[in-house]
């Protein structure tokens, strides 16, 4: 019974420590999107879930969702209903 509480114990601890890490990425998020516009941060972001999820060690796959994922949808609410995203201060500094 003490070795079923102990791992449990790791379990809870384990999922408490992730879920502190999501709520600081989802809050680096909100931080980042006026620098660095709507879709770096939420390709930023969609990595940290990755990387947080233990689905990172599909290194090619894992890329290629957190940066196609947001630009499809960037694309597709930008085109079809004309929404305005965040450009982010960074990059009108630099002219993009």
């Amino acid at each position: 019974d003490f070795c079923l509480s102990r791992g449990l114990g790791d379990v809870y601890k384990r999922q408490l420590t992730r879920f502190g890490w999501t709520v600081l990425a989802f809050a680096l998020f909100i931080g980042s999107v006026m620098l660095l516009g709507f879709l770096l941060s939420s390709i930023l972001l969609l990595m940290a879930m990755l990387i947080l999820t233990g689905y990172w060690r599909h290194k090619v796959v894992a890329a290629i969702v957190a940066v196609a994922l947001p630009l499809v949808l960037y694309l597709f609410f930008s085109s079809a209903l004309n929404t305005r995203f965040p450009v982010g201060s960074l990059f009108k500094a630099i002219g993009i």
